[in-house]
């Protein structure tokens, strides 16, 4: 991939790329990170997008060692993730140590699917992310329509993009998000219709 003339960055995420990656069940393989980074209470918000550069470097990787480190904007600032998989247990460790060279700045990670997300490591890893105050969320609908307004190009004012049917999906990947932060199992856990989650309880 280091090769490819493909874009594997930007400002924007091409439609078809956002349709192929962000799917809540069978998505592809590849990582895809959209980024949103607001400065101070009223700040414009800055908008990019990356993916793993080759397979030994992840988007959340790339975006901590080149696109954030690169902005030397030493003032308190709010980040939101969107990404299309969880972070696995390295990159939660790396986070970590991001978050603690950088103690002004707030992370938010919403995630279309949860990576390999019976493997004890990558549990323990989104548990440490928790435990030091990253809020961690499955993207609901209300999720997905804002992406696709805010970070895809070339809509040409096209509005058909139709996530509803995620629905059921959305709600299994929160059952199990909810169930790695409880560790015990959802029996008897009421999972909330669309575009209602409880989400504070991932808080």
């Amino acid at each position: 991939m280091a090769g490819s003339s493909k874009k594997m960055r930007g400002q924007y995420i091409s439609r078809d790329t956002f349709e192929k990656n962000y799917k809540p069940i069978d998505g592809t393989k590849e990582a895809h990170l959209l980024c949103e980074i607001k400065w101070g209470k009223y700040g414009k918000p800055w908008l990019h997008w990356c993916q793993n550069q080759r397979t030994d470097i992840h988007a959340e990787d790339y975006f901590m060692n080149n696109i954030f480190k690169a902005m030397k904007h030493p003032v308190r600032c709010s980040v939101t993730w969107y990404l299309s998989w969880s972070p696995c247990a390295d990159c939660a460790s790396k986070i970590v140590k991001f978050l603690k060279k950088y103690p002004y700045l707030k992370l938010t990670i919403y995630v279309a699917q949860l990576y390999y997300h019976t493997e004890e490591e990558n549990r323990k890893g989104l548990r440490l992310l928790r435990s030091k105050k990253v809020i961690i969320r499955v993207m609901d609908i209300a999720d997905y329509n804002y992406c696709w307004k805010v970070f895809v190009s070339n809509q040409n004012g096209n509005e058909d993009y139709w996530p509803s049917q995620f629905d059921p999906w959305v709600k299994e990947n929160y059952s199990r998000l909810l169930d790695i932060f409880w560790e015990y199992p959802l029996a008897g856990v009421q999972i909330p219709g669309r575009g209602n989650h409880p989400q504070h309880l991932l808080e």
